[in-house]
Formats: C-alpha cells, structure tokens, sequence
C-alpha cells in the first residue's frame, strides 16, 4: 500500500493556518477519498457554528 500524506492549509480572509493533514491511500480512487475527507471538514465546521451564537465565540 501507498500512502500520500497532504499538507492541509486553511486561509479564510486575511487569516491562514496549518490544520493538519490528510492521508490519501493511493491504490484506491482519489476522488471518493478527497469526498469524505470534505465531509467529515464540513461535518466540523457545522458542529464549530453551532457553538457560535451572537455574543460569544466557541468555547474550546
């Protein structure tokens, strides 16, 4: 088995951080890969907007 590892790289505005990486199993497709590791971002970011309201930022 191959193994790419990605740097993941988050910029939103004028603001960029490094969050990690992915590891993408090169004998399987790329693309269904690529699918879940944005849902499982997505599934994160929905749960971080969740925490947000009006007056206050997420508590970590």
């Amino acid at each position: 088995m191959s193994t790419l590892i990605l740097p993941v790289r988050v910029t939103v505005g004028g603001m960029s951080a490094n969050v990690g990486t992915v590891e993408i199993d090169a004998a399987e497709q790329v693309g269904p890969q690529i699918a879940d590791m944005l849902r499982a971002v997505a599934d994160v970011y929905e749960r971080a907007a969740e925490e947000v309201t009006s007056d206050a930022p997420a508590r970590r």
